[in-house]
């Protein structure tokens, strides 16, 4: 698959770096998983307590009725149509770092900025108020602060090797087959579920400190 050309913001604005408790509550939650450079594969999505996860590239469509069926939605569509709702009804659209607001310009040509919250930031000046023995970079050492524990670890996990696997079974046989494509499948869209909810947690956990 071509590249497309890079597309970034050039520059955050100060509203990415700053949420009050209310918006943080009623927020969209949002975490893509894809290859590193080609459009995401999938986008977890949380609303207050609803998560629902989307199919955005149509090659892994036929991994859509594997257990917990999911929708399959063309990934530009999708994400004009959750900007369309933030708009509406007044939500923030947060996600871990500045990678998904990226995403969206560079493959989708939209720009979800003015909407957009990079949680990261917000953490960040957090994890420095607490008084953290730990300079925190990643997800995960965010959620050791936050306390926040997953429900099932899925340790650290390689979207690369997990959408690989499961497209090998999608192009031979247009569905989910073997144990293996099965198992990373399942396990990619824990880990995605989950990395949704971390977010959310850290988000809320510095309304606490």
């Amino acid at each position: 698959m071509k590249e497309k050309p890079t597309l970034l913001v050039e520059k955050s604005l100060s509203s990415e770096k700053k949420i009050t408790q209310a918006e943080a509550q009623r927020a969209i939650y949002i975490d893509f998983k894809g290859f590193t450079r080609e459009a995401p594969a999938l986008v977890g999505v949380l609303i207050e307590e609803r998560f629902q996860q989307v199919i955005l590239d149509l090659k892994f469509r036929g991994a859509a009725s594997y257990r917990n069926p999911i929708h399959v939605v063309p990934g530009r569509m999708f994400i004009s149509t959750l900007l369309a709702l933030a708009t509406a009804e007044d939500r923030r659209i947060v996600a871990f770092s500045a990678h998904e607001k990226e995403q969206c310009l560079r493959w989708y040509e939209i720009d979800i900025s003015q909407r957009y919250v990079n949680a990261k930031s917000i953490a960040a000046v957090w994890s420095r108020g607490v008084g953290s023995a730990v300079r925190c970079r990643t997800l995960k050492d965010f959620e050791v602060l936050s306390g926040y524990r997953r429900s099932r670890e899925t340790g650290h996990l390689r979207n690369t090797t997990c959408l690989t696997v499961a497209l090998r079974d999608l192009d031979t046989y247009g569905k989910l087959r073997n144990t293996d494509s099965k198992k990373h499948w399942t396990t990619l869209r824990r880990h995605n579920r989950q990395d949704v909810e971390a977010v959310r947690h850290i988000v809320m956990a510095t309304f606490n400190a």
